[in-house]
């Protein structure tokens, strides 16, 4: 119902292109038929009017994360990260982080070079609907600092991007 050209056509281009786009269709059409062709079509889901924000808002979320790439393994300096078998180590030493240690890192390592919002971390990894003033990003960047940081006063991986949130830097 897009004016000048069919959604259904808009999101049968999106999913052909090279560069895979999510894609949510909100829409006033309500029907069985049209819900079942948008998702063969490509959509991610398909959301029919009328809808709470906060609804669509979790609908988003759940497609980034299913949609946005998986890494496995990492490393970060002399740190060496299997998020897949939840294992961490500096050389032959364990390094013990926790679930939401390895999440927020996850996270960081998938947006490698881009800044992070805390509110983005605190609705995406703790599962927040609304953003709430908390020290508790701000406290587990300081607890993964220290664990895989040579020097964690001075961070060469896990930086502060000032007024922004954090930025995972990777060795090349």
């Amino acid at each position: 119902m897009v004016p000048s050209v069919n959604g259904f056509q808009i999101c049968e281009e999106l999913s052909r292109g090279p560069a895979r786009t999510p894609i949510i269709m909100v829409t006033a059409r309500t029907q069985k038929e049209d819900k079942i062709r948008g998702l063969e079509l490509g959509a991610d889901d398909y959301v029919a009017k009328p809808f709470a924000l906060d609804e669509l808002l979790a609908r988003v979320h759940a497609v980034l994360r299913r949609t946005q790439p998986r890494v496995d393994k990492v490393t970060i300096g002399d740190v060496l990260i299997d998020f897949r078998l939840r294992h961490a180590s500096r050389g032959n030493r364990k390094i013990d982080l926790s679930h939401r240690e390895f999440e927020v890192l996850r996270y960081l390592v998938e947006r490698a070079g881009k800044s992070v919002h805390r509110d983005e971390l605190l609705r995406s990894v703790w599962g927040y609907s609304d953003a709430p003033l908390s020290r508790a990003v701000d406290n587990l960047i300081g607890r993964l600092r220290r664990k895989i940081e040579q020097d964690p006063r001075r961070p060469r991986y896990i930086r502060t991007a000032h007024g922004d949130g954090y930025c995972l830097t990777l060795d090349d």
